[in-house]
């Protein structure tokens, strides 16, 4: 199973890494680094509740006619 976000390691997704809103970066609970959002480390973990996907479902975009022989 293929989980979406994994494949690309980065600060932005890793469960170490939370938002400074007064700095505006990433920082590392780890080493208390500042961190950008693309960076990434060897003790990355991925948080899956912080993946945000890029295009929402359109769900009512089609209706039970479409789906009909």
């Amino acid at each position: 199973m293929i989980i979406r976000g994994t494949s690309s390691p980065r600060c932005s997704l890793c469960e170490y890494a939370f938002f400074d809103t007064e700095k505006e970066k990433y920082v590392c609970k780890i080493n208390d680094e500042v961190k950008e959002k693309d960076d990434s480390c060897k003790k990355f973990s991925y948080d899956i509740f912080k993946y945000k996907p890029k295009k929402k479902n359109l769900f009512g975009k089609f209706s039970k006619e479409d789906f009909e022989i």
